[in-house]
Order: C-alpha cells, then structure tokens, then sequence
C-alpha cells in the first residue's frame, strides 16, 4: 500500500472551566488515517491517553481526524 502526508486534526473541546478549539497537532506520513494516528501517538510516548472508538481514534478524549473542516464540528 502506498504511503501519503496526513496532517491530523484534533477537535475542539469543553470540559468544566476549560476548552480549547480544532488544532493540528501532528503530520504523518503513513498508508492510512487510522496507521498515522498510531505513528504519531508511538512518536509521542503517549499510548495510554490514544485508542480507537468504532473505527474513529480518540486522543485525550478528543476525536482525531485528517480534516480541519470536520475537526472544527465540534466546539470548533
């Protein structure tokens, strides 16, 4: 399979007295979305706050994905 760059979005978020908005956090190259998520969160050294919900990875609570307009449905 070939690869190809991914950047990967982070959607916005609120929780109690905190929030933050859609941000890049990271650009991978890899042969799939879900295979660049996995590469950067290795990369971080961070695996115990990643994993994947019904096929869509999860960081910190917040849901990942190549696109800045679908990171920014949520709390934009």
């Amino acid at each position: 399979m070939q690869t190809q760059a991914f950047e990967i979005w982070s959607e916005g978020f609120k929780i109690e007295d905190d929030s933050g908005t859609a941000h890049v956090i990271g650009k991978v190259t890899a042969s799939t979305f879900l295979e660049a998520c996995q590469v950067f969160v290795n990369k971080t050294g961070d695996n115990h706050h990643y994993r994947v919900a019904n096929g869509v990875p999860v960081y910190w609570g917040c849901r990942l994905f190549d696109n800045e307009a679908d990171a920014r449905r949520s709390f934009g």
